[in-house]
């Protein structure tokens, strides 16, 4: 009378074949992985961007556009710790060493973003008056990106 079932050499060798497929899966679910944690990434770094451009944008629209400037509407000067400050109105806006993007009012500094690649601020004279201000801000963490950009007219908003 035979017997229903699997001979041993039948059982290793489905075995054999279960590991190389679940092998080939465990790469692709490795990748995937970093895919996922890489556009996360992606994303909180944009969110990040896109917050700090807000908030600079709000500033350049409430400042009041100067009489005289060497800037058409705005100010750049070089800080005590050579740095690259630039102001609207009260406010300075900087990315200082440690690429945090600040936002000082007097003694009160805030930080609008961290992992600040670069930050370009300039000015150009428009035929409606006050000058036209664009902003353009990247972060960089890792290997995830973001770029946010913004063009405000000086004092739009009073």
């Amino acid at each position: 009378m035979r017997q229903a079932g699997l001979t041993l050499i039948e059982l290793l060798l489905a075995i054999a074949i279960m590991a190389l497929v679940l092998a080939s899966l465990t790469d692709m679910l490795q990748s995937a992985s970093r895919a996922s944690t890489l556009a996360g990434d992606a994303m909180a770094l944009q969110r990040e961007a896109d917050f700090a451009l807000a908030r600079v944008a709000n500033r350049i629209a409430v400042s009041p556009v100067p009489v005289s400037s060497k800037w058409p509407g705005l100010d750049q000067k070089t800080n005590k710790e050579n740095i690259l400050v630039t102001k609207f109105d009260k406010v300075e806006i900087f990315v200082d060493g440690a690429g945090q993007l600040i936002e000082a009012e007097g003694a009160e500094r805030r930080t609008l973003a961290e992992a600040v690649q670069t930050l370009s601020i300039s000015a150009t004279r428009s035929s409606g008056g006050a000058p036209l201000v664009q902003v353009a801000l990247r972060l960089a963490r890792g290997d995830a990106r973001a770029d946010a950009t913004s063009v405000v007219r000086l004092g739009s908003i009073r």
